[in-house]
């Protein structure tokens, strides 16, 4: 069920002939999980502390996930329908499912480890011409 409704969520995007950018791309089996995240430029400890804490992965105190944690479960259940998202955004064969953080300024994330990095790619919006 979560599958379809985040597909549902991409549906937009693959089939809107006006978008320049697609979260897939089928001669290279990509498809791009991408969360995008417009932060304040953390200035002082205690606002940095505040954004790692948020992109944790981890289930807060109050048992509800964190930013990363929702991103990562979305990529969990999509990796584990692939096929049946391949063959919605009309890649024939096995994709390479990836996920994204985008973010519009730097942020601490980027320098958080590879505990991170290992689950998700992190961006800034400025440097996606390499994605």
């Amino acid at each position: 069920m979560l599958a379809t409704s985040v597909v549902a969520r991409i549906e937009p995007l693959v089939h809107n002939p006006d978008t320049g950018q697609r979260p897939c791309n089928t001669a290279t089996k990509r498809i791009l999980l991408i969360e995008c995240k417009d932060l304040h430029f953390g200035k002082t400890f205690g606002e940095i502390a505040e954004q790692l804490a948020e992109f944790r992965g981890f289930l807060r105190a109050d048992g509800k996930p964190d930013d990363l944690r929702r991103h990562l479960d979305r990529i969990a259940v999509l990796t584990m329908h692939a096929d049946k998202l391949a063959a919605f955004v009309g890649i024939a064969a096995e994709a390479k499912i990836e996920g994204h953080l985008v973010f519009k300024n730097p942020v601490p994330m980027q320098f958080a480890g590879a505990r991170i990095i290992a689950q998700v790619r992190v961006h800034i919006f400025a440097g996606l011409d390499d994605v």
